[in-house]
């Protein structure tokens, strides 16, 4: 009986995992339209210094939301099956959302005409953040943590990408900061995902405190009938 109950738990708290990821991955769509719409802007009202990073951007963000959108199909398809997703693709889906951030910046810096110095510090880091603070929804402090810790390495990557392949003293000058800002922004971001692992934490806090109360009251509800049952069987 004891057992029972406890599987019976453990499925309506995967359950509960995989409606908040479909949520999630929902909220996930509607940045990469609306990513998708500013770079479509940009192709019809070019600037001076954009190059051929927005053409490229559309490829990368229709590439990443032909991908969500079918995560949310296997999503879908695990809750009508009552069907739990394999961990791996958990994962995997971190670390492609955590990349897609990254490979804007990379896109950005290596084909826009910006100073590549400029473009680090630029809004397109806030995708970062955008992507870590959508990690909360999956209920999984690791997987949050995991978020943070890619995206902070990607980043450092594309800064020591920067620092080693474009030259210093030539062009970018004026847009060079002191290197410890851009050390702070890899520090940040990879610090917001273990913010986001806290906040998951007490998500699923309150997620299982629900559901034990909501088990508790069936509970009492079946009680109260068997016992109704049994007094009108005494009568």
């Amino acid at each position: 009986m004891y057992m029972n109950q406890l599987a019976a738990r453990s499925s309506s708290i995967e359950e509960a995992r995989l409606r908040s990821e479909a949520l999630r991955i929902g909220g996930m769509l509607c940045v990469l339209l609306i990513a998708f719409v500013i770079a479509l802007l940009r192709i019809f009202i070019p600037g001076p210094w954009q190059g051929q990073a927005p053409l490229l951007g559309i490829i990368v963000i229709g590439i990443v939301l032909i991908y969500e959108l079918g995560m949310l199909r296997q999503v879908r398809c695990g809750l009508r099956h009552g069907k739990n997703m394999p961990e791996l693709v958990w994962i995997v889906n971190v670390l492609i959302e955590s990349l897609f951030p990254a490979a804007l910046l990379l896109l950005a810096i290596d084909f826009g005409l910006l100073s590549p110095y400029l473009l680090l510090l630029s809004p397109i880091t806030f995708l970062f953040f955008i992507v870590t603070i959508l990690s909360t929804l999956r209920l999984e402090v690791l997987l949050c943590r995991l978020t943070g810790i890619v995206g902070g390495a990607a980043y450092i990557g594309l800064m020591l990408h920067v620092f080693l392949d474009h030259d210093l003293l030539t062009d970018h000058e004026d847009f060079i900061h002191p290197a410890t800002m851009y050390w702070t922004a890899a520090f940040l971001i990879i610090l917001s995902g273990f913010i986001a692992g806290f906040v998951a934490g007490q998500l699923r806090r309150h997620v299982e405190a629900a559901i034990r109360e909501l088990e508790a009251q069936q509970a009492r509800e079946r009680m109260g009938r068997d016992l109704d049952i049994a007094r009108s069987i005494q009568q």
